[in-house]
């Protein structure tokens, strides 16, 4: 488990959101089996993803439905966190346009 950045909890209140007492969780057997869909944020995830659950192929994407990247602005400047922040919300609003929620679990 790992604590989000400083920048990271700054620019999500920024949007109202309080990410102070999240922490990351690897992606596990359990989860990746049960989930019903996987998003990435890179190509180098989703393919690592796909080697190590290739069951889960069918439902692993990247988060941007154009297939490419979300960079992570770890140690970079608050302004790369809310370019990165921006990028998620038009792709999670993109995505979820996307998803036939009829077909899910």
């Amino acid at each position: 488990a790992c604590a989000p950045s400083q920048e990271a909890v700054e620019v999500m209140k920024e949007r109202g959101l309080d990410l102070s007492k999240h922490e990351s969780q690897p992606l596990t057997d359990k989860l990746a089996k049960h989930a019903d869909i996987i998003l990435t944020l890179t190509n180098g995830h989703l393919h690592a993803l796909k080697r190590r659950w290739p069951d889960c192929s069918q439902r692993t994407y990247t988060l941007r439905s154009d297939g490419g990247d979300i960079n992570d602005p770890i140690g970079g400047t608050i302004g790369l966190y809310r370019e990165c922040a921006e990028q998620i919300t038009n792709a999670l609003k993109d995505r979820v346009a996307d998803i036939d929620f009829s077909q899910t679990t």
